[in-house]
């Protein structure tokens, strides 16, 4: 939901862009952008790492599947991992 939000919200915007430019350049007229347009560009790259953001957590979420399915299949194998916890506390 969040990334179909974000994802929606950058193609009206970067559409809204485009017009502006567009718009400038049949006219002759220099492009001057607003504080709000920075702002509203700003916000789009917030949008956009949240898109990046959550293609990562689906790429580790079909890795895990693929990898499940490989140790179904006998193709590969689960193996024991020792490690040695930490106690850290932070003050």
């Amino acid at each position: 939901m969040l990334m179909t939000y974000c994802s929606s919200l950058v193609k009206t915007n970067l559409i809204s862009l485009q017009e502006q430019l567009e718009l400038s350049m049949r006219n002759g007229t220099g492009f001057n952008p607003t504080q709000q347009l920075l702002t509203t560009i700003n916000e789009d790259l917030e949008a956009l790492e949240s898109i990046y953001q959550c293609g990562l957590s689906q790429e580790r979420i079909s890795n895990d599947v693929l990898s499940l399915g490989r140790i179904q299949l006998g193709a590969s194998y689960p193996f024991l991992v020792c490690l040695q916890l930490m106690n850290r506390y932070v003050a």
